[in-house]
């Protein structure tokens, strides 16, 4: 396995470059990321680089950061998926955004992809959900439990990131605060979670928060 390039730009194309490393040439296949960041002909340039092998032969695709050969990794254990579809992905979609949409049911969006239809953006979505998540979120989101997930909603619903929602999320916890449902000792409850997550919330008075708080209450009690 061919794990990443260091070499001198040779030759830039409308989806390849070549990159001179030890007098060999090597053509590689690259997403728009990586065309758009290059430099002039004759400079350095280096990046985290993927072989596929064929009977018929060797393709080395190569991309801008370690984050983005992961994501390539992980659209080629869909199926139906090749290198070249995932790389059309990725010249669409940044990993952020592809998860996002992942995180968020929308394969709509994945579904923009040139040659890519609506039922392979379904099963990307599938395949991946809970194992591609958006930055800044943990990767054990799929895990997180029913009051979780509701609790995540309403806070983006109301204006909190995502990034934000699950910051919140693990602050309030039981297990992170110590705190017990008077109601339920045993498990959380939701009128009380909430009553815990906003007591912490310093910067914004439940006052200004009267019509999304109203939410709130419709969805947690």
């Amino acid at each position: 396995m061919i794990a990443s390039v260091s070499g001198i730009l040779q030759r830039i194309d409308a989806h390849s470059i070549v990159v001179q490393v030890g007098g060999v040439g090597l053509d590689i296949a690259v997403p728009t990321t990586v065309l758009n960041k290059l430099g002039q002909i004759g400079q350095p340039v280096e990046l985290a680089t993927y072989l596929v092998v064929r009977d018929d032969s060797l393709t080395l695709y190569g991309f801008a950061s370690e984050e983005e050969k992961a994501v390539f990794e992980l659209l080629l254990g869909v199926p139906g998926i090749g290198p070249r579809l995932a790389l059309a992905v990725l010249n669409v979609l940044s990993p952020g955004a592809l998860a996002d949409a992942i995180q968020r049911d929308e394969p709509e969006i994945i579904a923009r992809v040139p040659g890519l239809g609506k039922k392979t953006a379904q099963k990307i979505v599938l395949e991946l959900k809970g194992r591609l998540v958006p930055e800044g979120v943990p990767a054990g989101l799929a895990a997180v439990s029913t009051l979780d997930t509701e609790l995540i909603e309403a806070l983006t619903a109301m204006g909190f990131s995502l990034v934000e929602a699950h910051a919140m999320r693990r602050r309030t916890s039981r297990s992170a605060c110590g705190w017990r449902s008077a109601i339920s000792p045993n498990r959380e409850n939701g009128e009380e979670r909430m009553t815990w997550t906003f007591s912490r919330l310093h910067t914004t008075s439940l006052r200004a928060l009267s019509p999304a708080w109203a939410t709130l209450q419709w969805l947690f009690w």
